[in-house]
């Protein structure tokens, strides 16, 4: 386990529950196996924070699914060649299709997805499509041919009412 800079996490006793800055202990032991955490240390106000917090952050996202998900942007490049989709225009519902498709095969079962070259795991084959939807849709590179606006989140509302009142 790699030590955190300084003044950046504590960590917590795994005897007292106390929190311990890293290289000191507590009454309890050393702390060399005690647990980090993400407890903030008071510093003074850095710039770059306030500029950074201003932004999306891309910290939130869980790593093991940009790998997952890099993993079937690799196996799209060798197909079709990487961001392809920024080349030539794309069509909502192909992308919808596929994530659809895909979606379905995890829920009913299937891990893996034979894509092209190799194997991906399926939820990954989803977040790929999602990804580029929204890519080329700020690309201004997206053919939109969706279905007219149907109802679906109004039948969504009245069916969810329908349900609370089934339950009194």
């Amino acid at each position: 386990m790699s030590t955190p800079a300084p003044g950046l996490a504590r960590k917590v006793c795994p005897q007292c529950n106390g929190l311990v800055a890293w290289g000191e202990s507590c009454c309890c032991e050393p702390h060399t196996s005690a647990v980090p955490t993400a407890v903030p240390v008071k510093l003074a106000p850095n710039p770059k924070q306030a500029y950074g917090a201003q932004k999306p952050n891309l910290a939130l996202i869980p790593p093991v699914a940009d790998l997952h998900m890099a993993m079937a942007f690799e196996l799209g490049a060798a197909k079709y060649g990487a961001f392809n989709w920024r080349d030539k225009a794309v069509e909502s519902m192909t992308y919808i299709a596929a994530a659809r498709r895909h979606l379905g095969d995890w829920a009913d079962g299937a891990e893996l997805t034979e894509d092209g070259e190799g194997l991906v795991h399926n939820l990954a084959a989803v977040m790929a499509c999602c990804a580029i939807l929204l890519d080329a849709l700020e690309q201004g590179n997206l053919i939109d041919n969706r279905p007219l606006p149907g109802a679906s989140q109004q039948v969504a509302l009245r069916l969810k009412e329908l349900k609370a009142a089934r339950s009194k």
